[in-house]
């Protein structure tokens, strides 16, 4: 039986890793590890700002609201964002990359002879 060593970067990142963290269940994100599962913490709050800032305006957008929509806790923001502000552009980013994408498979549905 052969026993391959794991690289040397793979050994000090599990070193760091808390226990019972394994390869399987942490992957890296903006350079942090985070659970797979916990990306869907991280939409939920994208999707609130979104739904906020189109019912009341970016101005008058409040984090509680936010937070109360996602049915989570003021914390969990700063966990994926590290202000108000940088959770807003993320959730406008968010939205214009959805809408571009869905002009893109709009456009990809008409006919090639349909061009002006």
């Amino acid at each position: 039986m052969v026993v391959e060593k794991a690289p040397a970067a793979a050994k000090k990142a599990a070193k760091k890793r808390a226990p019972g963290r394994t390869e399987k269940n942490v992957i890296t994100i903006d350079g942090r590890d985070r659970r797979p599962w916990a990306l869907a913490s991280k939409e939920r709050l994208l999707a609130a700002a979104t739904e906020e800032i189109a019912e009341v305006g970016f101005e008058r957008a409040r984090l509680a609201e936010i937070v109360d929509r996602a049915q989570m806790k003021p914390g969990s923001v700063y966990t994926w964002f590290a202000n108000k502000e940088e959770l807003f552009r993320a959730a406008l980013e968010d939205t214009f990359n959805a809408q571009l994408l869905s002009n893109v498979r709009a456009l990809e549905k008409l006919p090639a002879d349909s061009a002006p």
